[in-house]
Formats: C-alpha cells, sequence, structure tokens
C-alpha cells in the first residue's frame, strides 16, 4: 500500500467506513468499483447499471437535515426485496445483483437518522462512498486502483469500465464526456440547450486560452486513482462544486485526460433541486424565466482574451509582474494584483529555480480556482455576465440557436480534450 494511502485513511477518511462480512472473505474480490450518492432516487436505475462482471457498486443513501427522505425509504425497500443480502453492522447491507459476482454496498445514512450537514451534501456522500472504495481497495478486496463515481441519474455506456484500461498509468483522473437526454417540454429544451451551453463555453474558453485546467468538471463522470485520491485528501465535502475542487487538486499531479466520445455518459435532464446549481438547478431556474435567452450567464469573450494575454506571456517565460502584465488591459492587471500574483511570483522565485520548475509553480498556483476567479473579477456573476442573444453576436455566433451553439461548443471541445 502507497504511504499516501495509509496515511489517509487514518486522518482524512471518514469514521467507521463498511467493513466486509466475514462470510464473504472467500470469495473472489471484485474488480472494478463504482461509488453513486443516492437521495430520493427510483430504484429502477439500478437495471441501467453497467453488466460488468466483477463490480461492486457502492450506494450512499443520504438525505440532508430537514428535507423529506420518504423516498429514501422505499429506495432501500425494493433494493432489498428479493435479493440476497448480508447485512453490515446495524445500517448497511451487502446486496447481490444478477450477473457474474456484482453486488451492492447499500450504506444507509438516511432511515432512521438525522441525515448529512445541508453544507456538506453530496460532496460527503461522494466522500463517504469513495473512502470506502478505497479502503477495500487497500486491504485487497477491489483490484482496480480506478475509483469510479457517477449519478443514480447517469446512463452509462456498456463498457464504461474496460475505458479505463488503457489509461496512462500517470494519469491521475479521467473525465468522461456527457451529454443530456432529451428534455420533456420546449421550455426545457431550450433551457437545458442554454444550461450545456454554459458549461461548454467555459471550458471552450480555457481551451482556447490554452489553460493547463481545461476540462469539464462534472461529479457524474469521474475516475480517480487511489493514490491521487488519497494524495488530494479526498473529496470535499460540500453541497455542490466538490466535483469542481477534487479535480483542480488531481490536475496538479498530472494531466487530467478526457477519453474518448464512444464513452459518452447520457446525463438527465430532469429538474431538480437536490443541490444548490448543477443540471436539475439550471432546467429548473431557465424554464421558469419569460425570456431565457435574455437571461445573463454567458461570459464575455473579452474575459478569456484577458486570460489568453496572461497565459501566453507565462508560456513565453515571463517571471516578473512587470513582463507578466505588459500590455494587459486595466482591469486584467488589478484582476491580478486582487488574486496576490506579486507575492505568488516570491513563492515562485524561491521554489522554481529553473525556468521549467518556475512555470510548473506558477501554474500550480493559477490553477482552476485562481483562473475562475480571475474570470469573475473581469465579469462579476452579479453584474458582467452576458445573455445569450448578447454573447451570441460578441462570439461570432450571431446565426445559430441555442442548440446549435451548444452543439458547436461541444464538438470545438471534444476535438481538442479527446484522443479521438
Amino acid at each position: 500500500m502507497h504511504e499516501s494511502i495509509q496515511k489517509y485513511l487514518n486522518r482524512y477518511a471518514e469514521p467507521n467506513l463498511s467493513e466486509r462480512p466475514a462470510q464473504h472473505l472467500h470469495q473472489t474480490q471484485w474488480h472494478w468499483v463504482l461509488c453513486i450518492p443516492c437521495f430520493n432516487e427510483s430504484p429502477e436505475f439500478i437495471h441501467s447499471l453497467p453488466r460488468t462482471p466483477n463490480t461492486l457498486f457502492i450506494l450512499v443513501v443520504n438525505h440532508p437535515q430537514g428535507r423529506d427522505h420518504d423516498l429514501n425509504r422505499r429506495f432501500v425497500e425494493s433494493l432489498c426485496h428479493g435479493r440476497a443480502r448480508v447485512l453490515i453492522g446495524d445500517y448497511d447491507q451487502l446486496i447481490t445483483l444478477e450477473g457474474d459476482n456484482r453486488h451492492i454496498l447499500l450504506v444507509d445514512r438516511s432511515i432512521n437518522q438525522v441525515g448529512f450537514n445541508p453544507k456538506h451534501g453530496v460532496g460527503l456522500a461522494r466522500k463517504l462512498a469513495a473512502d470506502i472504495a478505497l479502503k477495500w481497495h487497500s486491504q485487497g478486496y477491489v483490484q482496480s486502483d480506478w475509483i469510479a463515481m457517477t449519478d443514480a441519474d447517469a446512463v452509462l455506456p456498456e463498457h464504461y469500465f474496460t475505458t479505463l484500461t488503457a489509461d496512462n498509468v500517470e494519469t491521475p483522473a479521467v473525465v468522461f464526456p456527457f451529454t443530456h437526454g432529451q428534455a420533456k417540454t420546449a421550455d426545457e429544451r431550450v433551457a437545458l440547450a442554454l444550461y450545456e451551453l454554459k458549461l461548454h463555453h467555459y471550458v471552450a474558453g480555457l481551451i482556447w486560452a490554452k489553460s493547463p485546467y481545461a476540462h469539464h468538471s462534472i461529479g457524474s463522470c469521474i475516475a480517480i486513482r487511489a493514490k491521487a485520491y488519497a494524495q488530494v485528501r479526498g473529496i470535499p465535502k460540500r453541497a455542490a462544486g466538490e466535483d469542481f475542487y477534487l479535480l483542480n487538486k488531481a490536475n496538479k499531479l498530472g494531466h487530467i485526460q478526457t477519453l474518448s466520445l464512444d464513452s459518452t455518459i447520457v446525463l438527465s435532464p430532469r429538474r431538480s433541486d437536490r443541490t444548490p446549481f448543477g443540471t436539475g438547478q439550471g432546467v429548473n431556474t431557465l424554464s421558469d424565466q419569460r425570456h431565457p435567452l435574455k437571461t445573463e450567464m454567458f461570459y464575455p469573450p473579452k474575459a478569456f482574451n484577458c486570460l489568453k494575454d496572461f497565459l501566453d506571456k507565462v508560456a513565453a517565460g515571463a517571471q516578473t509582474f512587470e513582463a507578466l502584465t505588459e500590455g494587459l488591459s486595466e482591469e486584467a492587471n488589478s484582476a491580478l494584483v486582487n488574486l496576490g500574483l506579486e507575492m505568488a511570483l516570491r513563492h515562485c522565485k524561491t521554489h522554481g529555480p529553473t525556468p521549467q520548475k518556475f512555470q510548473r509553480q506558477l501554474h500550480q498556483w493559477f490553477d482552476g480556482f485562481k483562473t475562475l476567479k480571475f474570470i469573475h473579477q473581469l465579469a462579476p456573476p452579479q453584474t458582467g455576465l452576458l445573455s445569450f442573444e448578447e454573447w451570441a453576436i460578441k462570439s461570432g455566433n450571431g446565426d445559430l440557436t441555442p442548440f446549435e451553439a451548444s452543439q458547436k461548443m461541444r464538438t470545438f471541445c471534444y476535438q481538442h480534450l479527446t484522443d479521438d
């Protein structure tokens, strides 16, 4: 076991993680593991899980304190009905699924329990599942070092796990391509197109600016290696955005690879209020707008122009504040000052004695989170965003519908991110 894994399990893992039942110790261990948070889900999604043999699915049934969770009880009862199962402690169960050595580890943190701190939400549910996956991997019960994670409403390709076998061993994490299913109503279809465009236009802007942090951050489309998971100290316990912060830290260990389009995951377009933001909440909000095409939600192209200007100077080897900010707009200059560039450069000079190491240190500081803050300095979310109609004109896409613009940005992203 790598020392970082042992350190994580000793210091940072959640307490009282599930133990494998003794009566199953004689069985062949699983090869794959997939972690899924479940809050008021339908048990029907179990039938759409990959039928790959030797797979353990870790489901964490949870609810935030104060939220209705009656569906969780029905979910657990339905999941257990008619299936062989073994109790683990007071709440957890190992359930046998149809197929060759396929099981669910049902981690119940909801029924007759107080629930999670609302501030921790889905982040804690993901972390609990991934911590168990790491522990069982370290004990030899799960062979693969990939900790895969998704959501109950995601439809995975049948070859989901085999796409992980050919990846570079130095890759700390991978991101699966995604698309959304068909929304039910015309209003929801427009809302979904706008929301997808919001996701893709940001990543496209990072790609164009040549940011090393250009990748999507979708919690249902991530797999991370056990060692990397331990090194970044697991998943942040947040009600939303946990995927972004996890990959932001993992990216500092090595390049985040986006898998090929034949491994695309189909996400649900359903309305939802399970998390403060995300697809469900985005579709909710935009569907209820009288004029969604006038809703201000897109970053202006000039923000990514400024980002590109700065990153070009980093790539060219600039190492002083003056060299890095020469020719930048006043707004970009002020943003970098506010972010603490001058202090960061002192750190880079101390810890980056060669040009290559200096540049690496600077990218470690100006990470995905700093990049987002830089963009927000130039385009504050409350006052600096554009409507679709404004964005389309300023970005040269004035002749496109939201559906066409979303598809165009998606194509651009995956042409540059995948190895297809």
